[in-house]
């Protein structure tokens, strides 16, 4: 099987940060979003790829520290959300591909779900989770009958993960150029071959990583994950509440931080208390 790590986003939502460092790379206590899902894809027999696009140099140097990442696909011009794929059918080795975009927190078993995928019968299986805030799949039969908004039925059931998985002929049909992948789904709806839609288990989290609040919910899943309450090096007399602060971070004497992070390059000064901020090189967000 190949896997395939989205990587090329903007990450605009989480600037300026993201003008130094591509989300991906953003890091969560201690491990990146995109080393989380290496992590959860890479195994015997599973070709891993990523491809790249804003500081694509800062994913390729991780492709070669990690030593996991097959190859990094560059893409001078951003392909979308279905460039990537039709790539992958072009220039990989003919197989199975699943898809897992880069930017996002969770607990999903990629590996379970490849094997849930091909049980389906279905050449193309979309993975989604109930949140009813977003909800924007909509699911017939264990189908996709549409996407609000886009095409089919408007009644969404489930929002889109950001995984999802195609057999090797359904990735020869996607046109070189197509850029929203939605688009290929609704032609394959309409051609009969509706995409296979299932849901992920309610104990798995997932956590959009775009705003300053996604990465405050997701250093505090990760502390539960390490069964901590804080994580960093910090002074004695500093006390960390629910707060991480990452390697190149730094707090003053004295400090208290309640349900924050500090990001490398990020200053708390000595006897600052903080709750609820997120702390980098020059910029703070309170959230």
């Amino acid at each position: 099987m190949n896997a395939l790590v989205l990587c090329a986003g903007l990450g605009t939502r989480l600037r300026p940060l993201t003008d130094r460092i591509p989300k991906p790379l953003v890091p969560v206590v201690d491990q990146t979003l995109l080393s989380r899902v290496v992590d959860r894809v890479a195994a015997p027999g599973v070709r891993v790829f990523a491809n790249a696009h804003h500081l694509a140099e800062r994913i390729a140097e991780f492709a070669e520290r990690d030593g996991r990442v097959e190859k990094v696909f560059f893409e001078p011009e951003i392909l979308g959300t279905a460039g990537p794929l039709a790539r992958m059918a072009r220039e990989a080795e003919r197989d199975e591909l699943l898809v897992a975009n880069g930017d996002v927190w969770h607990g999903i078993d990629l590996r379970e779900f490849a094997e849930r995928a091909r049980r389906t019968g279905a050449e193309v299986v979309l993975l989604g989770r109930n949140d009813p805030r977003v909800n924007t799949l909509a699911e017939e039969c264990g189908k996709l009958a549409g996407v609000k908004g886009r095409f089919g039925s408007d009644r969404g059931s489930l929002t889109f993960t950001g995984i999802s998985w195609y057999a090797p002929s359904a990735l020869e049909r996607i046109p070189e150029g197509l850029f929203d992948v939605r688009e290929f789904w609704r032609s394959e709806l309409e051609a009969g071959r509706a995409p296979a839609l299932l849901e992920a288990p309610e104990s798995a989290r997932w956590i959009d990583v775009g705003t300053p609040a996604g990465l405050l919910e997701a250093t505090a899943a990760r502390l539960d994950e390490l069964g901590l309450d804080s994580w960093g090096e910090v002074p004695e007399s500093a006390a960390l509440v629910r707060s991480a602060v990452c390697a190149g971070g730094s707090c003053g004497e004295g400090c208290v931080l309640e349900r924050s992070l500090v990001l490398p390059g990020g200053r708390v000064a000595a006897g600052e208390r903080l709750r609820g901020v997120v702390v980098g090189d020059g910029f703070r967000w309170e959230v």
